[in-house]
């Protein structure tokens, strides 16, 4: 039961992952920080302003509206994946 092709690999235990270089992760760690500094020192505070004046009813509505204008694009995107489905059932193509 222990013998088969890929026992030695198996009984070897935990192996590690081969490292590989990443040269663009002092690219990755400057866009980070750029980006996270932006939204401390930008965004925070005009979220902060744009809280202040307008009222949690008024928040709800503005989101429920914006809610809204993404409802028929779902709409659309399950129309057309519901006509693919058809057409492959139609067509005998068993994948989705």
């Amino acid at each position: 039961m222990n013998d088969g092709p890929g026992a030695p690999a198996v009984h070897r235990g935990n192996v590690t992952p081969p490292t590989f270089p990443y040269a663009l992760a002092p690219v990755d760690r400057t866009l980070w920080g750029f980006n996270n500094a932006l939204i401390a020192g930008v965004a925070k505070p005009l979220a902060a302003i744009h809280r202040a004046p307008i009222s949690p009813f008024a928040r709800e509505r503005i989101r429920g509206f914006a809610a809204n204008l993404v409802s028929p694009r779902k709409v659309a995107a399950n129309i057309l994946h519901i006509n693919r489905l058809i057409s492959n059932e139609l067509s005998g193509n068993v994948r989705p």
